[in-house]
């Protein structure tokens, strides 16, 4: 039986990019990418058995990769994906009197969009 009701993740870093774009196709090709430095936080909400672990050392990136195709008057239609990856090295933690070992977490998230824009 679960004594917590909430799981809480948090992470803070620092980002290091660069991105890339230039005129293709009657539109724009762009291209960015970054380096993530981070520290995550696990925990619970538990009154009884409380969870509190963290990652000081985690290491990921981000990629961007889109076309942009301008039509009308300031109108523009827009592709992307996007893939990001962060993989957190947890310590080992202690609950009541056991010692347990640390484990890593590897996070991936990847997505396509599509939008339509407006200048002005």
């Amino acid at each position: 039986m679960l004594t917590w009701s909430k799981d809480f993740f948090e992470s803070k870093g620092v980002f290091f990019g660069a991105a890339w774009g230039m005129p293709a196709l009657g539109g724009a090709i762009n291209v960015s990418g970054a380096l993530a430095l981070l520290r995550g936080t696990w925990s619970n909400d538990s009154a009884t058995n409380p969870y509190n672990n963290t990652a000081d050392a985690t290491l990921g990136f981000s990629f961007n990769a889109g076309y942009t195709y301008r039509f009308g008057r300031g109108w523009g239609v827009t592709g992307d994906y996007r893939f990001q990856r962060y993989n957190y090295a947890f310590n080992q933690y202690t609950t009541g009197a056991t010692t347990n070992p640390g484990y890593d977490v590897t996070e991936k998230i990847s997505s396509i969009g599509v939008r339509v824009s407006y200048e002005f």
